[in-house]
């Protein structure tokens, strides 16, 4: 006589990932659907800044690609930065060089 075999029973279980894994993935996700988002924004707003800057439709398109090439250019050596020093302390004074030249920025502006 056959024996029957639940399904359960017979499927390997997937391996989990650890926490960590997990949470630096849903870093890597948010992140990705950021950047996408904002080349869609930034796509949306393109006809009001050509008609701003009184540009034709061709050239005004470079406004984005070089918006996009800008951002994209920063990848590689902040990637090695990170590599070389550590992403946490590059993230650390990257951080806060950008808070310094923010706060600094005002005292420039005339009252």
């Amino acid at each position: 006589m056959a024996q029957s075999v639940s399904i359960s029973e017979g499927a390997p279980h997937a391996p989990s990932l650890p926490k960590q894994s997990r949470i630096a993935m849903a870093a890597l996700m948010v992140s990705i659907a950021l950047a996408i988002l904002d080349t869609a924004i930034a796509n949306t707003a393109l006809p009001s800044i050509a008609s701003n800057l009184k540009a034709q439709p061709g050239p005004s398109i470079w406004i984005i690609n070089s918006y996009q090439l800008a951002a994209v250019a920063t990848l590689l050596p902040f990637a090695a930065l990170g590599a070389a020093f550590g992403h946490r302390r590059l993230c650390w004074w990257v951080g806060h060089i950008h808070n310094c030249f923010g706060r600094l920025r005002p005292l420039n502006e005339p009252f």
